[in-house]
């Protein structure tokens, strides 16, 4: 039902934004587990907005649901070019640093994500990795 909706909105030509259509149209396939589908969406709605900051961060996450953990960092990275203060997409891409091992990188990220939202359902999250982080690079 709600996917017939999007794609009407997203074709009707006098739909003002056609983006957000395609966008929400990715995210309920992604919920289906019909992550081909949502990559197309997320991508059509990224040929109409560029600098879809949201839509990059939705494509991450496809991205690295799917295994594709290289070109989820960069669905991050240009989610956060556009929109430095997207706290939630430094959030996940630091999540995405922390389970690669890359800890400088997550540690980063981590700590921005927080600092510039403290108060995110996701801030607890990113302290216990800070913490996690911490702990492994200690010495036995």
């Amino acid at each position: 039902m709600a996917v017939n909706a999007f794609k009407k909105a997203a074709d009707d030509a006098t739909y003002r934004t056609p983006s957000n259509a395609y966008n929400n149209l990715g995210s309920i396939y992604f919920k289906k587990g019909d992550y081909q589908n949502a990559v197309k969406s997320y991508n059509k709605a990224l040929e109409l907005f560029p600098s879809f900051s949201l839509c990059y961060r939705n494509l991450g996450l496809v991205y690295e649901k799917t295994g594709k953990d290289d070109e989820a960092v960069k669905a991050y990275k240009q989610a956060i070019s556009f929109s430095p203060d997207y706290a939630v997409a430094h959030f996940y891409l630091g999540k995405l640093y922390h389970r690669l091992n890359k800890r400088a990188e997550a540690s980063k990220e981590l700590k921005k994500s927080v600092e510039l939202d403290p108060a995110a359902p996701f801030a607890d999250e990113a302290e216990r990795l800070l913490k996690d982080q911490t702990i492994k690079r200690m010495p036995n």
